[in-house]
């Protein structure tokens, strides 16, 4: 099934576009993904290397906010290692945390030990999610199949026939049943 998108102008596939007034113009593609956290940035990745068109959608103009994590645990590092990543990742600034050890009266207390896993990644990564995300977003726009837009507003309208979605100034996307 593939979903309908109007853009304010005709980019190149990897072009990063901002919401703006201007005239619209259709688009096709097959997924659309709203949010480019880190779930959204990671699956829209996966599915352009697949050769799977996607459009990711994100509210705000940049990826550069306040984030609930800025830590990556031992799996998310092997999952970058399947993909190739884990290197390039790595040279990005970033802090490795091998365990946790918490004061207590009775002095220090080991509360995490990440060196005891059986895996390459023995330790948390603390990294800003901002240069997490523009990495996999980056990443992602190596691929002819990938599109993230900036500064998008989705609100989701259900009819018998389709569902529609609005983007002020820029977007609207329709999916048929």
């Amino acid at each position: 099934m593939a979903v309908d998108v109007s853009l304010a102008s005709a980019p190149a596939q990897t072009e990063t576009l901002e919401a703006s007034p201007a005239r619209h113009r259709m688009q096709q593609t097959t997924c659309c993904i709203g949010g480019s956290g880190s779930a959204g940035a990671i699956l829209a990745l996966l599915l352009a290397r697949r050769g799977v068109p996607v459009i990711l959608l994100e509210a705000h103009t940049n990826v550069d906010r306040d984030f609930r994590g800025n830590s990556l645990n031992p799996a998310v590092l092997e999952l970058m290692d399947e993909l190739g990543l884990a290197e390039r990742l790595l040279q990005l600034r970033h802090t490795k945390i091998p365990r946790f050890v918490v004061q207590t009266v009775d002095g220090p207390a080991t509360f995490a030990d990440f060196t005891r896993l059986k895996t390459q990644y023995p330790y948390v990564t603390m990294l800003p999610q901002v240069s997490f995300l523009e990495f996999i977003t980056t990443e992602a726009q190596r691929y002819p199949h990938f599109q993230l837009v900036l500064g998008a507003q989705v609100q989701v309208e259900d009819g018998t026939k389709h569902t529609e979605f609005e983007l002020p100034s820029m977007h609207t996307l329709r999916r048929g049943h």
